[in-house]
């Protein structure tokens, strides 16, 4: 970790003598953020991170230590799926954080866009960010210009070691070896190349068996369990894992890598395009080629047969909520009942159905109630603000912060994605 420079204390110092003065708060109240990714195995370990942020904190006697953010196997191009990131942006808002410490700019984050929005919202907050790797006081101008050329270099690296990466994983598919993950189950890898698993290829044999007879996911779980065939981790075969494995071209011993129309994470950091690769003889074969693609042409048939489900979007909370039992998804559904047999619309946890083993208890929720209370709470909200807010001086200042509002509101988009999942 570097030392401030004598700008930087002095600026600091500053700050907090202004918030002891209006808040009472003698210390700037200090977080450290740690992240490590699945790239990242030669990196500085969280612990490391962690101790060493501490260490400069200890130095300075106007930071106080407050709040430990930490988050394992999390990509820095990535904001969305980082809980503790956007735990901290939030307190960053509410005023509870004064200052974060990390042990360089690109654990906090990698994608140049995002970084460059995070940065302006701690700006606009008054939440000094503290980087070990910061070579010059960002409040100046030399300082700004090398802070962005950091910027720019840790995107830089992220797009490098995923083009490597995939151009590494496409070599071994040609190669016909394992491009990373785990086989399929019925299949194993034996130095990185694949093998039959003959304790669970009879599986996979009578579930293609069964699915070219006609026969539907709850029968193919019913048959499998009766034969005492299992999933790697134990339970029941799914209906969701059933589809899958019933889609997977390596049980007739073709490996498909990159495949075309497919999203991926990896899209995001990627700017060079890779085509489809295919390896018609890396895997030995489970089922014939024939078998696969008459269960493909059944299943498509089914596809096409299935009636368009809530086609007019009528559960607008669908893909907003989750279970706060389980955490799992909760979708919307329909039923006949009453005196006068009318439609009902309820929320249901998805791992609540039979489907899926019955594994959560919660109950179904009622669709208009839940709707209802959402919009309630949205609307209360919103007059709160327009009777405390200056009608004229609102829309002034967005005149004036209009860049800074807008770096506000991507990053309240990104945070209340995440929010809204775990909401039940």
């Amino acid at each position: 970790m570097r030392t401030l420079t004598k700008d930087e204390i002095q600026d600091l110092q500053a700050k907090q003598a202004q918030i002891a003065k209006k808040y009472g708060i003698p210390k700037l109240r200090t977080a450290i953020y740690a992240r490590k990714s699945a790239a990242d195995e030669k990196q500085t370990s969280l612990p490391t991170q962690i101790q060493l942020c501490k260490e400069f904190i200890q130095q300075y006697s106007f930071l106080e230590l407050k709040e430990i953010y930490q988050e394992d196997d999390r990509s820095g191009m990535f904001s969305e799926n980082r809980e503790q990131y956007l735990a901290m942006l939030s307190k960053v808002e509410c005023g509870e954080i004064d200052a974060i410490v990390v042990v360089r700019l690109d654990r906090l984050g990698r994608d140049l866009a995002d970084m460059t929005t995070t940065i302006k919202l701690l700006k606009l907050y008054g939440c000094a960010l503290l980087a070990g790797d910061d070579i010059a006081n960002a409040n100046t101008s030399i300082g700004e210009f090398m802070r962005g050329i950091l910027l720019c270099q840790n995107q830089y690296q992220a797009r490098a070691t995923a083009t490597r990466v995939m151009q590494s994983e496409i070599h071994n598919v040609k190669n016909g070896t394992s491009a990373g993950g785990q086989p399929p189950y019925g299949l194993k890898l034996v130095e990185k190349h694949f093998e039959i698993d003959e304790d669970e290829a009879p599986a996979v044999k009578m579930m293609f068996s069964l699915a070219a007879k006609g026969k539907s996911y709850s029968q193919i779980a019913e048959k499998l369990e009766s034969l005492g065939y299992k999933p790697r981790k134990g339970g029941k075969f799914s209906y969701s894992t059933i589809s899958s494995m019933l889609r997977n071209d390596k049980y007739y011993g073709t490996y498909v890598y990159n495949r075309e129309n497919s999203k991926r994470r990896k899209d995001k950091v990627l700017i060079e395009k890779f085509d489809e690769v295919r390896n018609a003889s890396a895997i030995p074969p489970i089922i014939s080629k024939a078998t696969f693609d008459k269960v493909q042409t059944m299943l498509d048939g089914r596809k096409s047969c299935r009636p368009r489900q809530n086609a007019n979007s009528d559960y607008v909370l669908t893909g907003f909520i989750t279970c706060r039992s389980c955490g799992g998804s909760m979708s919307g559904e329909s039923s006949i009942g009453g005196r006068n047999n009318k439609r009902i619309r309820h929320y249901v946890c998805l791992n609540h159905s039979p489907k899926r083993g019955s594994t959560c208890a919660t109950k179904a929720v009622n669709a208009d109630y839940l709707e209802t209370t959402v919009k309630l709470v949205l609307t209360q909200r919103i007059n709160e603000y327009l009777m405390s807010a200056k009608t004229n001086s609102v829309f002034d200042e967005l005149k004036q912060t209009k860049s800074e509002e807008m770096a506000v509101l991507n990053k309240k988009i990104l945070r209340c994605t995440s929010e809204n999942r775990s909401v039940a």
